[in-house]
């Protein structure tokens, strides 16, 4: 959301959250939030954008053409800048094709048939202002579906490339934004967005060998044939498709059981893949602290690179195993929902300033991190996420963070007193007044 309807919180602040779609529900829940917007913003608890087509149009036949066995043929696009919410300026339609429709109708459902909307439809991408080399075209075959079918939302597919053979590992994850699972607007913004945010990323040279996100191969055009008989069409339509790096491991998710109120309860056995081998991983609560302590180092190094994450959510975290027994490798796959700063219409700059990444005790708290409840002990209060923040990045090796340390005081010094933790405390404190 633009800045200026939430002068209550800050970009990336910590204790009420301090996210924009936080501050947006937090206007919602106060019966604050501008007209404006109440029907710009995808609902954000609507992960795969069920909606209704108004259409009784067979499209079984559609989502065939994403079976296992077969081959896809992809060319490279620009997707327009990220636009549809409000923190985004508009597309201009000059530098764009095709036009986008007015912002009332970015979300709207026309009436009649789907199948008719998305064959007439188009992605919209960036108009070239130079001549262009021929694009190289990537031909992949799909070995596996890991989410999509009919159910609404992309197809999610493991692809094995078979052209080109430099430049791209073996296999692929290839997530393709098929307008028949969503609608044709926010199949635009979503691919978008998602498309700059792992683009910027990719390119970003803040963030060092340690990334949270899988390495992005860019956004490709699919020729899909219009074969639904109800339409009586023929010829292609075209769909558009991350192509990012597969990554072989289990969502946070997927390792938990999940209660009736929907909080994670942690795992009793080991995780373990069959890869390469069988890779197991310990999941006591240590392992579980140190697997979170690699995904808030991997959150602020891009904070302090310009991008935001406005959702949270133990699915759309990947853990898998490395060469190194006790080290999994731990990432984030989903960016729909994320926020570039500079393309921002009033960009916040917040860490424009700092030399390294911020402290994760100024971004974390127990309300912030609340979806992976269970992950980290349930019965955590503030001062003991706290405590474990300073604790855990302190000094820690993979800094240096801003600031270097943080030194508590007040109710967090008193339990750590308590705790029998204020011995190194008063040494670090003691270190501090004799630097200066």
């Amino acid at each position: 959301m633009d800045r200026d309807f939430y002068p209550e919180l800050a970009w990336g602040g910590r204790r009420g959250g301090g996210v924009l779609m936080e501050a947006h529900d937090y206007l919602r829940e106060a019966g604050r939030l501008p007209a404006a917007l109440k029907n710009m913003e995808p609902n954000p608890d609507d992960d795969d954008d069920d909606l209704d087509s108004g259409t009784d149009d067979d499209i079984d036949a559609e989502f065939e053409h994403y079976d296992p066995g077969n081959t896809l043929y992809l060319e490279p696009y620009d997707p327009c800048e990220p636009y549809g919410v409000e923190a985004y300026p508009w597309p201009n339609n000059n530098d764009i094709e095709p036009a986008i429709v007015t912002k009332n109708m970015c979300y709207a459902q026309e009436e009649g048939s789907l199948t008719r909307e998305v064959y007439d439809w188009k992605p919209t991408r960036k108009i070239a202002t130079t001549p262009r080399s021929e694009p190289t075209k990537l031909v992949v075959k799909i070995q596996d579906m890991l989410a999509g079918g009919e159910t609404p939302g992309p197809q999610v597919l493991v692809c094995k490339v078979e052209e080109p053979s430099e430049g791209f590992p073996e296999c692929v994850v290839v997530k393709i934004c098929d307008p028949l699972g969503y609608n044709t607007s926010r199949t635009d913004i979503h691919v978008c967005c998602e498309a700059a945010t792992f683009d910027f990323l990719e390119k970003s040279p803040l963030l060092g060998d340690r990334r949270l996100a899988p390495k992005f191969y860019g956004a490709y055009i699919l020729k899909v044939p219009k074969i639904n008989p109800t339409v009586g069409e023929s010829g292609t339509r075209e769909v558009p498709a991350l192509v990012m790096e597969q990554i072989q491991g289990k969502s946070m998710l997927a390792m938990c059981a999940v209660n009736d109120t929907g909080v994670l309860r942690s795992p009793t056995s080991p995780a373990r893949w069959y890869s390469n081998g069988t890779h197991t991983l310990q999941m006591d609560e240590e392992t579980r602290l140190e697997v979170l302590k690699i995904f808030l180092d991997g959150y602020v190094r891009q904070l302090f690179a310009g991008v935001e994450q406005r959702r949270i959510e133990p699915k759309h975290i990947l853990i898998a195993p490395t060469e190194k027994k006790n080290e999994p490798r731990v990432a984030l796959i989903h960016y729909r929902d994320s926020l570039i700063d500079s393309k921002h219409k009033k960009p916040l700059k917040m860490y424009e300033d700092y030399e390294h990444p911020p402290h994760s005790f100024t971004k974390f708290s127990c309300q912030k991190l609340r979806t992976l409840t269970g992950w980290f002990p349930m019965k955590w209060k503030d001062i003991d996420m706290d405590i474990w923040l300073i604790e855990s990045f302190n000094d820690d090796e993979r800094g240096p963070y801003q600031p270097s340390k943080i030194i508590p005081d007040g109710a967090i010094l008193e339990e750590m007193e308590k705790r029998g933790k204020i011995v190194k405390v008063k040494a670090e404190r003691l270190s501090e007044e004799e630097s200066k």
